[in-house]
């Protein structure tokens, strides 16, 4: 014996529309709320007190940007000090990093007469 679970066509039917309309209610709730919220953020932009928080945010954000632009100079500024101060006391130590201003160094008199000569 096989035992079948028959539901009358007519009541699928009604589930089914039951189900259709549960959909419908719900879209057209979610339609209504998001056109409540858009008009209510609107509303609230369009006041004065919303227009002036903006316009404090701006200038705040305004300034902290040339404050960091600021900072971000001056320490530029005190790294190139830096590296110049360093330079010149290697220059002046005579651990200089650069490359001599002749190719060779003149141990004697006479290899700078040399130089010299060929350089006529």
């Amino acid at each position: 014996m096989t035992i079948s679970l028959c539901f009358p066509t007519s009541t699928i039917w009604h589930r089914r529309q039951h189900e259709e309309e549960l959909k419908l209610l719900e879209e057209e709730t979610a339609r209504r709320l998001e056109e409540a919220i858009r008009k209510n953020v609107e509303e609230k932009l369009v006041s004065e007190e919303v227009k002036l928080e903006i316009e404090r945010r701006v200038a705040e954000g305004v300034k902290k940007l040339f404050d960091d632009v600021e900072a971000q100079l001056e320490k530029e500024k005190e790294d190139a000090l830096t590296e110049a101060r360093r330079k010149e006391v290697s220059i002046l130590s005579g651990t200089s990093c650069f490359f001599p201003l002749f190719p060779f160094s003149f141990e004697t008199k006479e290899s700078q007469a040399r130089y010299l000569s060929f350089s006529k």
